[in-house]
């Protein structure tokens, strides 16, 4: 039989594949065969896609093969057609493919490893094969930042106290064009900045002032402050207990006064810093005498 044109696909999909416009003139034409496989090297022995008896295709240009046929995410598909006569004997196409889209990755989630510089983020990969490639876009700064084919990655260098938007996408590893699109974005803020410790000064035999350090962190951060001796928070009251406040610099005001101390004590402090993501405690810390 004379040998029809290569077929053809509606936006580089498997979703439709178009017939070649070569139509064969034959008289003994019977009719074409489409074949396909996920290796190169398509013959009738693959796997059969779709019959047509109309030698110039009357009705039957397009033919959707993810309806016929339950494809795989991110897999490049083969396919030939044959045009085949009266006596059995056929002729195909060249070999046509196509690289089916990759399933698109929900938003990324984050888990509690996050420090200051450093994040986990992971999503969720649906069935795509395992030589996916995945794209983690950075929102704000509008770059592709990391590339990967597992399903999470751990970023460092990140600024601290800082809020990052991430959004990611499935591609083909030799075809980036071929992809998932972004999915949905999220957010994460990184670990506050190590505060510094706090400026003591006794008042009084039982009494003494914390005063903060200079800022680094965002107005809406939390800080307490511990005291090594008893291993207790300085209360909203102005005590030492065990509960832990956490408030922001405004409401604790500056100084914050401690009362009811033992005479003619030490007492030692560090200041912790909370903004919801993480904390970090001052590695320095300072000591007064009542």
């Amino acid at each position: 039989p004379t040998a029809p044109g290569p077929i053809t696909f509606l936006n580089n999909s498997v979703d439709a594949i178009y017939y070649p416009t070569v139509t064969s003139s034959d008289a003994n034409f019977n009719r074409y065969l489409i074949y396909w496989d996920t290796a190169p090297g398509v013959t009738t022995s693959s796997y059969f896609a779709n019959s047509v008896d109309d030698a110039d295709f009357s009705g039957s240009s397009e033919f959707n093969f993810t309806k016929a046929t339950t494809t795989i995410p991110n897999t490049t598909y083969y396919f030939k057609i044959f045009a085949e006569d009266d006596f059995g004997h056929t002729t195909s196409s060249i070999e046509s493919s196509t690289t089916t889209i990759p399933t698109n990755p929900k938003a990324p989630r984050f888990d509690d490893s996050i420090t200051s510089t450093s994040l986990y983020m992971y999503w969720a990969i649906g069935n795509n094969p395992t030589s996916t490639v995945y794209d983690v876009y950075d929102v704000d700064a509008a770059t592709i930042i990391a590339t990967t084919t597992a399903d999470g990655i751990t970023l460092t260098g990140l600024t601290p106290d800082t809020l990052y938007t991430y959004q990611v996408r499935a591609r083909n590893a030799e075809n980036p064009s071929v992809n998932s699109g972004y999915g949905a974005s999220a957010s994460i803020r990184t670990a506050p900045y190590t505060p510094n410790p706090p400026t003591l000064a006794a008042t009084g035999t039982s009494t003494l002032d914390i005063s903060f350090g200079a800022f680094l962190n965002n107005t809406s951060t939390r800080y307490a402050f511990y005291n090594i001796e008893t291993g207790n928070h300085v209360s909203t009251l102005g005590f030492l207990g065990s509960k832990v406040s956490s408030l922001v610099s405004s409401t604790w005001g500056d100084p914050v006064t401690v009362n009811v101390l033992d005479i003619n004590t030490a007492y030692t402090f560090q200041t912790i810093a909370n903004n919801g993501s993480g904390a970090a405690t001052s590695t320095d810390s300072n000591t007064v005498y009542t």
